[in-house]
């Protein structure tokens, strides 16, 4: 592997992830695990030598439309629409705008690029303007595909209204044109991978796997009690705790339902749920509030409203001393690409409850490195909960099992490495 520190030139990468601004707060209905992972990526990717440049959509005045991260990392937002936060979905009437504001930013800065690098389906429908007016070869990541996701909506009777439809048909259409004209696609997980030749065509020789990562230097084992004591938890509770957007498909329903079933079942004990993600409050998103109003209704119908702490968004670097409180962390997920809450979690050692839907089959293996559960079961659910908390030795395995996989294999030196090694042999065969 070519070490950059050791060559004169300088390699560079521009990243197009639209919507997912590194910088911005995490747990919107518009920002989750994309923004953590380009974050995290260009961060490490910069140690290996390469100037990143990421290039998002400008959406709240407050800030500046540039910003470093380090030396060799750059956030750049272009207007592209109004100067607020627009559904992802309504991106794709902007993309022209925000392309031409990327070739006037290349140009007026006489920059070169390497090779690109696409996130999402807005971002890699970017690079394929890209790749075909500058002949830069991409890479992409697509962190969702609208095909898989729309199945699961379908699946669980949560039917799109015909405008969504035709939304997702689009999605699609475009997704499928991104699968064939990317020069290597990343898959996060062997699901994906599958996904990506059973649904987009694609042949195996083009799909990497290279799954997300966590910052274990972030996130790692802290005292209970401080974090108890820092959060006003109460020390004797079983606190089970949820990070992540307030969104439909994330299942907290079904967590807030199965809470109820636990209660029942062991009245012994207090038990706690803290709800980290959403910003639902006055001038909060729209679509958050909307889900936390939901969500307050099934709490209010079990009676479990003194026992569901919303917490809202939280800095990430202020979201270890939750993880740090609780006593297991469960993903309730109807359908989810990867999933980094998981990993950050396993880190902390903290034990994982999880659906057995899309990546998490591959980061939380039943019985070894967590415990699955069906997909919008509250009771499976409920008992795979308490299952936790009676078997300790099952416990305490699975958690020292979770947490050597992650320093292994979920660390961010190590995937940065892979990645930095692709990007090479990418640009090697890209050329003439």
């Amino acid at each position: 592997m070519i070490n950059h520190k050791k060559t004169n030139t300088v390699r560079r990468v521009a990243m197009f992830s639209v919507h997912g601004d590194p910088l911005a707060k995490i747990g919107s209905s518009q920002s989750g695990g994309q923004n953590v992972y380009v974050y995290e990526l260009s961060r490490w990717l910069a140690k290996t030598g390469w100037q990143v440049d990421i290039f998002c959509r400008w959406a709240d005045k407050k800030i500046g439309p540039k910003k470093k991260i380090g030396r060799r990392v750059t956030v750049v937002r272009f207007q592209a629409g109004e100067l607020k936060v627009l559904p992802k979905e309504d991106f794709l009437s902007h993309l022209e705008t925000f392309f031409t504001h990327f070739l006037t930013y290349k140009k007026d800065n006489k920059i070169q690029y390497d090779i690109i690098h696409g996130h999402y389906w807005d971002g890699g429908l970017l690079a394929t303007h890209a790749q075909e007016l500058l002949k830069i070869p991409f890479i992409q990541t697509f962190h969702s595909l609208g095909y898989v996701r729309n199945n699961t909506l379908k699946k669980f009777q949560k039917l799109p209204s015909g405008l969504e439809e035709e939304k997702f048909e689009k999605r699609f259409e475009i997704e499928k044109k991104i699968a064939r004209k990317a020069d290597r696609i990343i898959a996060e997980s062997p699901y994906e991978e599958d996904d990506l030749i059973r649904y987009y065509d694609v042949s195996n020789n083009r799909v990497v796997v290279i799954p997300a990562g966590v910052d274990t230097s972030a996130f790692s084992p802290q005292d209970k009690q401080k974090a108890r004591e820092q959060l006003q938890v109460e020390r004797e509770s079983r606190v089970l705790l949820y990070v992540g957007r307030l969104e439909w498909r994330k299942g907290i329903g079904t967590l807030i339902t199965s809470l109820n079933s636990v209660i029942k079942k062991d009245p012994s004990n207090s038990y706690q749920l803290i709800i980290v993600g959403g910003s639902f409050n006055r001038n909060g998103d729209q679509a958050d509030t909307l889900e936390y109003r939901r969500l307050m209704k099934i709490a209010e119908e079990y009676h479990l409203t003194d026992r569901i702490r919303f917490e809202g968004s939280i800095p990430q670097k202020k979201l270890s001393a939750y993880y740090a409180a609780a006593d297991a962390c469960v993903v309730p997920s109807y359908y989810e690409p990867f999933g980094i809450v998981p990993l950050e979690a396993m880190a902390m050692k903290l034990p994982v409850v999880a659906s057995a839907t899309g990546g998490l089959q591959f980061t939380v293996l039943n019985s070894e490195t967590g415990l699955s559960v069906t997909p919008r079961d509250p009771f499976d659910l409920a008992e795979k909960i308490l299952l936790l908390f009676n078997e300790q030795e099952l416990r305490s395995r699975m958690v020292a099992n979770a947490h050597n996989r992650v320093i292994h294999d979920f660390n961010w030196k190590l995937i940065s490495r892979r990645i930095d090694t692709l990007y090479q042999q990418v640009i090697k065969d890209s050329k003439p």
